[in-house]
């Protein structure tokens, strides 16, 4: 519920309870004017009048705070799906790291006499994008904050695949016995600059990814009344006994992953050896 939704629902109630003290105010007047009512009646009106007012005030106003709660809640699931997608790119953002720097390290080493011609076959990892899950959230800063940073994975995207597509092409052309080694190596030179460019894309994507991850997680400590109940009773870290016991129940899966195996084993032995028995 934006906030335009909730002024609505507030200015309503608020012109309610006004109407409600305007129409028994002038009920009163109106009656001491021209029916002289005694205080029997008017305290009877008074009563089922309020009585109903106020029920009708309670649901609406329980309402409004209903659909606050269940809009905080919305925002606030949606920021733990906005951290775990983060880290998700911020680790794909390291693999790509690693080719391009895998990348120039292979092409920028000397070459040696009679060495075999160097090709290169790793393939860089889209990073993906998110836009689904932004109308759940309420700050409107943050979600600026995200389109942003959407434009820039989809910018960098585009580079390492541009990238990725210029070398394949002229792997594909070497192969192809279409160029000679000297010219493959001289573009790949040319190519190194674009790989350049392409690690201080990487370091500033990383860096803008740890600035959201740690935006996100300071907003995520204004938790919902039940959220904040439930981090309370449930445990969010290991126990200082924990590594024990983990250790313990690594041999039982071990044991029963052995056991798994040699039950397996058995059976797959059992049904050759009917196979290779001869009819009776």
């Amino acid at each position: 519920m934006n906030t335009m939704t909730l002024r609505n629902i507030l200015s309503f109630v608020f012109v309610a309870i006004i109407f409600a003290f305007v129409a028994a105010f002038a009920f009163n007047i109106f009656g001491e004017l021209f029916f002289h009512t005694n205080d029997k009646v008017t305290d009877s009106f008074y009563g089922a009048f309020l009585g109903a007012f106020f029920a009708f005030l309670f649901v609406r106003i329980s309402d409004v705070l209903t659909r606050l709660y269940d809009r905080q809640t919305k925002n606030y699931n949606t920021l733990i799906q906005f951290e775990h997608h983060l880290n998700k790119c911020l680790g794909l953002i390291g693999e790509n790291f690693f080719i391009v720097k895998d990348f120039k390290r292979v092409f920028s080493e000397p070459r040696k006499p009679n060495e075999p011609t160097r090709l290169y076959r790793n393939e860089f990892s889209q990073i993906p994008l998110e836009y689904e899950l932004l109308p759940a959230l309420t700050n409107i800063d943050l979600v600026n904050e995200l389109f942003l940073y959407n434009g820039s994975i989809r910018k960098l995207n585009g580079t390492m695949e541009n990238l990725a597509k210029v070398y394949d092409t002229m792997r594909a052309a070497l192969l192809e016995g279409k160029t000679t080694e000297d010219n493959y190596y001289r573009n790949v030179a040319r190519l190194l600059e674009g790989y350049d460019v392409l690690d201080r894309f990487l370091n500033a994507s990383a860096e803008e990814t740890d600035k959201l991850v740690a935006t996100i997680r300071v907003l995520m400590r204004d938790r919902p009344f039940l959220a904040s109940i439930m981090r309370w009773t449930t445990k969010t870290r290991y126990a200082k006994s924990f590594a024990k016991r983990q250790r313990k129940e690594i041999e039982t899966v071990k044991k029963e992953r052995k056991e798994i195996i040699e039950s397996s084993e058995k059976k797959i032995r059992e049904i050759l050896q009917q196979k290779s028995e001869p009819n009776a």
